[in-house]
């Protein structure tokens, strides 16, 4: 097979991956030890990636904050995925196999009978011209069905796309083993480097060449891979419990315990108890208290003594709400799933399965309610609004002091979402 162009096209369902998505397109969530756009720079780091999405504000702001140029669509012998779909070496080399055997024609790959990846040959690209997000739709939704296809189970993948945002919890151990492969390059773990150390099953462990850890810290990659970025620092008495990915130039505190299934981006501060959790960058949860089976976009800060509930005393399936709508997640296990620029005073206990808009300032007594919108002064139901340029300052001042500024296009989404808050829920 040869692919020439990757296109990763972002679905209608984005309010799936809410409150990620209000200031971030589907593929820049982190799911494994990498963002999924940086997925495919690794497998196919010389075949160019275009982005589409109808939100352009978040895609902008994207392209603005990693400092990519998007290309083109053009007609070439062209991949084309949904956002949420979940690549990896593995797989993908079964999918350029699975074509192969069908002769290099353009070929459909179904999950549950829903296109999420489409090979299609340079002479079936209809045109380039016009609305190519309405074009894209259509190839996954309509012309899809018109070509040879697979199930991805048939390839080994019983489930191969996030479909939401508590879904890539779910997925995330999972996709830091097949990640593994991407820091193969990275130095195994040796006694002589970090003496004091306990490590279990050290030809698991993968550390960059300047990662520091402390002694008397306790690496156990028994039942997964453990990864330690560049420039991470491990504090003394940390306890961490593969599959586990920590990311580069971000500290773990002194005595915290890191369990199975949790993904660190960079430039955090983590201390505490996290659990099966993502954490995406540039967050902080430096004391002492409990993350488990939640999400934490970025500029997140958690005060000391936070805690999530995970598990309903029913035990019975987790509901959320998102901008007033329930829904099912399907899940036993469900905490926090919060957006950028949201803080918790000291001693806040989140309720189980709680979503906290954007540039919320959390201060609730007893269990927080459970849907908290952007920019709640309080964090309760009747609680007022931060005013949207006090939220900008504080914004502001908080990546200043790690040498990074809100953009024009940032702010621009920060107001969007200002108004359509209001629009909502009133008050």
């Amino acid at each position: 097979m040869n692919i020439e162009q990757i296109i990763i096209y972002e679905q209608d369902n984005y309010l799936a991956f809410y409150p990620f998505s209000i200031m971030h397109p589907v593929w820049e969530l982190r799911v494994g030890a990498m963002r999924l756009f940086e997925k495919y720079r690794n497998i196919y780091p010389e075949i160019p990636i275009v982005f589409h999405s109808k939100r352009t504000l978040q895609m902008l702001s994207f392209l603005e904050r990693f400092g990519l140029d998007n290309s083109p669509l053009e007609k070439r012998n062209t991949l084309i995925v949904t956002a949420g779909f979940l690549p990896d070496k593995m797989l993908m080399d079964a999918m350029e196999k699975r074509i192969e055997d069908a002769g290099g024609c353009s070929f459909a790959f179904r999950d549950r009978k829903r296109t999420v990846a489409l090979y299609l040959r340079a002479d079936e690209i209809i045109s380039t011209e016009g609305e190519s997000v309405e074009f894209l739709r259509r190839m996954i939704n309509e012309y899809s069905l018109m070509f040879e296809g697979a199930e991805l189970a048939e390839l080994g993948r019983l489930e191969a796309e996030a479909e939401n945002l508590w879904s890539a919890i779910y997925h995330n151990a999972e996709a830091i083993r097949s990640d593994s492969v991407f820091f193969d390059d990275f130095r195994r773990f040796e006694q002589s480097r970090f003496p004091l150390v306990a490590a279990v099953k050290p030809e698991n462990i993968r550390i960059g060449a300047s990662v520091k850890i402390a002694p008397l810290c306790s690496l156990d990659a028994t039942d997964g891979k453990i990864i330690i970025d560049e420039d991470a620092e491990i504090m003394s008495g940390t306890t961490i419990i593969g599959p586990a990915y920590i990311g580069k130039n971000t500290k773990i505190k002194v005595g915290a315990k890191i369990y199975p299934g949790v993904s660190i981006g960079e430039h955090c501060k983590i201390g505490g108890e996290v659990e099966d959790s993502i954490i995406q960058a540039y967050a902080n949860k430096q004391h002492d208290g409990f993350l488990g089976h939640s999400f934490l976009s970025e500029w997140v800060n958690l005060g000391a003594g936070t805690n999530t509930s995970d598990l309903k005393n029913t035990y019975g399936e987790i509901v959320i709400e998102i901008e007033k709508f329930a829904l099912h997640s399907g899940r036993q296990f469900l905490g926090l799933l919060c957006g950028d620029h949201t803080k918790s005073a000291i001693g806040t206990s989140f309720a189980t399965g709680t979503v906290a808009g954007i540039c919320s300032s959390v201060v609730a007594r007893g269990l927080t309610p459970k849907s908290i919108h952007s920019f709640s002064f309080g964090g309760e139901e009747n609680s007022p609004y931060l005013d949207i340029y006090k939220a900008e300052t504080i914004a502001r001042k908080v990546m200043e002091r790690r040498s990074r500024f809100l953009s024009d296009v940032e702010i621009e989404l920060m107001h969007k979402e200002f108004e359509n808050t209001k629009r909502i829920f009133g008050k």
